[in-house]
Formats: C-alpha cells, structure tokens, sequence
C-alpha cells in the first residue's frame, strides 16, 4: 500500500510542479500532462512508467490480505486505491472504476485493460484487513459510445500507453538509464536479451533467488496436467522488477496451462519483488536480466 501513497504523490507532486500557465479550473489529469510538458518532464515520465506497476502491486497486496492497524487505516487506503483506479480508468479505453456498498460494506470495483492486460478485481475492507476478488472480464456493452474524456485525458492516456511500449527509448527513468540495450517491451511479444558481462551468479544464489520466489507462488492456481513454462524479465538496480518486461519465452503442453503457469510467475515476482529481491549487489551485470523456468510446482533460474 505504501508503493501506491507514494504512486498518488507523485501524482500531485507532478500537477503542482506544472508552469503557473495552467489554469487551476483544468482537470488534474490536464495539470500531469501539463507538467510534462512544461518542466517536470523527469517526475512526469516516471510517472507514466511507474503508475501500472504501482497499481498492480497494491491489487497484488489486496490480494494476500494485507492487514492495517485498524479498521479506519484499511478504508482509507481503499479510497485511495478506489482514486487511483478511477485516474487510470479515465485514461484507459475500455475501463472502468465504480464504488459500491453491500454486506461486505465499501466495495472498489476495478476493471482496467492497461496495454493488453485485463484486470478485474473488487475490493474491500474486511475489520482491518484487505481483501480482494476476482472477477471474470466479461462481456462490455456492445453499443457503441465515445470516449468520455477530454483531450488531456487522452494525451495523456496516449503517453502512458507509448511508454510501456517503448516508444520513448533514451527518455526513461533514472535506474533504466544505468542499464544497456532498447527499452523493455510489450508483455509477452519478445524479451529482452539478457547482457552477461560480470561475475556470474552461483549456484547457490541462484537457489537462494528461486526459493524467495517460490514463496509467493499459490501452488494450488497450478493447472491439471503437465505444463512448462520460460520467463524473461529485466530487474533494476535496487533489485526490484521491471514489472512490465515480463515476457513469456517458451512453454510445453497445453497452451491454457501456459498461459496459467506465466500468470502465477508474474504474480510471484510483482509480491516477492515489490520490496526488492535478495540480490548480490556487485554482481548486477549477471542478473540485470533474469530468466526463470516454472512446471507448476518448483521456480528454477537459469
């Protein structure tokens, strides 16, 4: 939760650091994307690169039940998560944020597609723990309607989407300058291509990471039948994941399975890596680039 507190301050941080030549009547959405045009252009692309993987790690912590100190704690954050979403769902065709109140009491209800990736997930307070459910994808509404937002919304929304992608190569954050070779791209259509030069990690490290990782993996998501799969993923310096680098490499039998065995990994390295893996520090050259195997019961890296 805290990794979304300081998403929301930049957030502000960017909107007010804005030229005095935006009108305080515009959308807030309208002072970021003025903010990145007009100076702040270094808080705003970290902005745009950090907000998915943000939001995702707050989901990923509502999903494992995280506990705040009181009942009071716990709803706050849900606001806060309710407004991240609603952000990002104003910049996201085919989204949507919404509230509502039941037996469970306040209710986020998140539906995102955020560059190809669908979530859905509600989300609540149970006491003072979290609590999240997911929900199918389902069908949308199939008459057409245009988009409900404005032309900053838009643009910015445009930015946001051109950043996963890798369109902004040479204009990314601090940590991801220090690292060689093309922006990361799209999930799932290539990897990136691992850069060796360093000592090598041991085997013993690489026993030590595997293990940290499987961890977090919910051996009980594993699908029936025999499955495989290889995952490529970029890591930053402090040794947290490039969340959006994830990409599928290679994988045997069912394709379903597949797709069952990427998702429980990905998973894995959003919640073990949030706080940052267990990593030797002099050895960044070895595993700036990582790639995992997964059967459905053990991790392993290679």
């Amino acid at each position: 939760m805290h990794n979304f507190f300081r998403f929301c301050h930049y957030v502000v941080a960017v909107a007010f650091s804005a030229a005095p030549t935006i009108a305080t009547s515009q959308s807030l959405d309208g002072m970021l994307l003025g903010g990145v045009v007009n100076g702040a252009k270094q808080k705003g692309a970290e902005m745009l690169n950090d907000a998915p993987q943000q939001l995702d790690n707050l989901l990923s912590s509502a999903r494992t039940g995280k506990e705040f100190a009181s009942e009071t704690e716990c709803l706050g954050n849900l606001q806060v998560l309710a407004n991240g979403a609603a952000v990002m769902a104003k910049l996201m065709p085919f989204s949507s944020a919404a509230t509502l109140e039941d037996q469970r009491g306040p209710v986020a209800r998140v539906r995102l597609l955020v560059n190809g990736e669908k979530i859905h997930t509600e989300v609540w307070c149970d006491g003072q723990t979290m609590k999240a459910k997911e929900m199918p994808w389902g069908p949308g509404s199939k008459e057409p309607a245009d988009l409900a937002r404005g032309s900053f919304d838009a643009a910015l929304g445009t930015l946001l989407l051109l950043q996963l992608q890798g369109a902004f190569k040479g204009h990314t954050t601090a940590d991801r300058k220090t690292e060689t070779g093309a922006e990361a791209p799209p999930l799932t259509t290539s990897s990136p291509t691992p850069d060796l030069s360093g000592p090598p990690m041991t085997d013993g490290e690489k026993a030590d990471l595997a293990a940290s990782l499987q961890e977090c993996v919910s051996l009980g998501a594993a699908p029936k039948g025999e499955a495989s799969v290889a995952v490529r993923l970029k890591m930053n310096p402090d040794g947290t994941p490039v969340i959006s680098s994830t990409a599928f490499v290679d994988g045997s039998g069912a394709e379903g399975n597949q797709s069952a065995l990427f998702e429980m990994v990905r998973r894995a390295i959003v919640l073990c890596g949030a706080d940052g893996l267990n990593l030797p520090s002099a050895k960044f050259g070895a595993w700036k680039v990582l790639d995992l195997e997964f059967d459905g019961k053990q991790i392993s890296v290679n």
